[in-house]
């Protein structure tokens, strides 16, 4: 596919404005942003349009974090090595938007979290575009719809008592390993393991128990708030609740994007002196196919071959575990 034509086909597939060149490779902070990446970014971009859209329809509020945030404060647009966008929403805006998604989000996108997917096993949900491709070769992720995402995170309360939150971490880490060994049997743990693999077909029953107890604590009741869903590090996502009392918007690429007015505290925490530029990888490492021009159905055979290898060599580093017990 020549560039013009994968530029129309983005332009055909993408259902708000680019701007003109915007499609073009640019070089930023001395990093060379190809015109590939361009595309896929005009598709995350167009991703984030529809779910503002959406959120503002339902007066639901969401804001920019991790390293989207620092691009939107920093680049006012993607840090140029970054291929992703991270989204944050409080646990009752974040359930709202759930509930509405099959209603609010058809062909192209799609909404995909534990309860529209079956053999989704993430703790949030992304939001994804029909006729792309974002494939990353994990034995977990067989079976789901692989198109261009955007990730969108609930924030959870913890329990302001010590003692009660290391409970409630080793709570969700118990259901967290209940879901991983639904979709992958355990040679570390083999009973529980054939107990759970009557799950592999719907993970819904066993994400609804997850989410169950992160609701367990009122962000009316307590001080901090966390992204528990995605990892239980309280150290570094731990955030006080107040930080995303009021919304601001930045510039970011073409759009508006919403940020917590808390924005320097939270990327203070996380990052340190945030606004020195540092080139990391991205927390998704390698794409096994990640572009706007394919459709990832069309890539299913030969990914379903390099998931099953990616299983195997699991098993068999359990397994090597368990011998050197």
């Amino acid at each position: 596919m020549t560039q013009e034509e994968a530029e129309k086909r983005i332009k055909e597939l993408c259902q708000y404005p680019i701007p003109d060149g915007f499609l073009e490779a640019e070089e930023r902070n001395g990093y060379l942003v190809s015109a590939k990446m361009k595309r896929v970014w005009a598709v995350q971009l167009e991703l984030l349009k529809k779910l503002l859209e959406v959120c503002q329809k339902h007066n639901l509020r969401i804001w920019a974090d991790g390293g989207t945030l620092i691009g939107a404060v920093r680049e006012h647009g993607y840090i140029p090595w970054d291929d992703d966008i991270d989204m944050r929403m409080l646990r009752p805006d974040y359930d709202k938007l759930v509930s509405i998604a099959q209603q609010e989000f058809n062909h192209p996108y799609f909404f995909q979290c534990g309860y529209t997917e079956k053999y989704y096993s993430r703790g949030h949900a992304q939001l994804r575009m029909d006729g792309t491709s974002a494939m990353a070769a994990h034995p977990s992720l067989l079976g789901i719809h692989h198109g261009i995402f955007i990730d969108i995170f609930p924030l959870d309360a913890v329990p302001d008592d010590g003692q009660m939150l290391m409970k409630h971490i080793e709570k969700l880490k118990q259901l967290q390993n209940k879901i991983m060994q639904s979709w992958c049997f355990d040679i570390l743990h083999p009973i529980r393991s054939l107990t759970l693999i009557k799950y592999r077909n719907n993970t819904g029953k066993l994400h609804s128990e997850f989410e169950n107890h992160l609701r367990k604590y009122s962000i009316n009741d307590c001080k901090n708030v966390s992204c528990l869903s995605f990892s239980t590090d309280i150290e570094h996502y731990m955030n006080d609740k107040h930080w995303y009392d009021e919304t601001l918007y930045l510039p970011f690429e073409y759009i508006m994007m919403p940020v917590p007015s808390g924005y320097d505290e939270i990327l203070t925490k996380l990052f340190g002196d945030y606004m020195k530029p540092v080139q990391e990888a991205s927390c998704h490492g390698e794409f096994w196919k990640f572009d706007a021009e394919t459709d990832y159905r069309d890539c299913l055979p030969e990914f379903e071959k390099v998931c099953k290898v990616k299983k195997r060599q699991w098993y068999k580093q359990r397994l090597l575990r368990m011998l050197k017990k």
